[in-house]
């Protein structure tokens, strides 16, 4: 019988964007004031749609890291 000790761990895709900016901004390989790529730009680089850098942008934003503005690109 196969000895599993740990459950897989599922992820929803924003969750990982969020996890990857995070650990530019902490690296500091984005500095506070920096824009972010825009919305389009970061759905082609990490391969997923506009609800999920959304939410990822909203997660980062809840955590103080970004600041999103109406019009504006986000900013750390």
């Amino acid at each position: 019988m196969l000895s599993i000790k740990q459950p897989v761990e599922r992820k929803k895709l924003s969750e990982t964007i969020e996890e990857e900016l995070e650990r530019a901004i902490r690296q500091g390989e984005l500095q506070e004031g920096d824009a972010l790529p825009s919305e389009r730009e970061l759905m082609k680089a990490f391969g997923v749609g506009r609800p999920s850098v959304r939410d990822a942008l909203s997660g980062l934003a809840r955590k103080g890291l970004v600041k999103i503005s109406s019009g504006e690109r986000t900013r750390v």
